[in-house]
């Protein structure tokens, strides 16, 4: 409640934006979020999005230990 009432009192907008974006900047600083990004699901994701990055690499790696996989 004191938080909230930092970020501008209780039931305005402003606390309540403040106090996601308080939320989000500390994530944003976790080991956590690192590792969210450093998944495959995130390289997935950008690959879908045409994301023509330096993700060329990863992609052969990765389509080779498929082909691994399968023998």
């Amino acid at each position: 409640m004191t938080l909230l009432k930092h970020f501008g009192g209780e039931g305005s907008d402003v606390s309540v934006h403040g106090f996601i974006f308080f939320c989000f900047s500390n994530f944003f600083n976790t080991d956590l979020f690192r590792i969210f990004f450093n998944t495959s699901l995130y390289i997935d994701l950008l690959e879908s999005v045409n994301f023509e990055y330096s993700f060329t690499q990863y992609s052969f790696l990765r389509t080779q230990s498929k082909k691994k996989s399968k023998l």
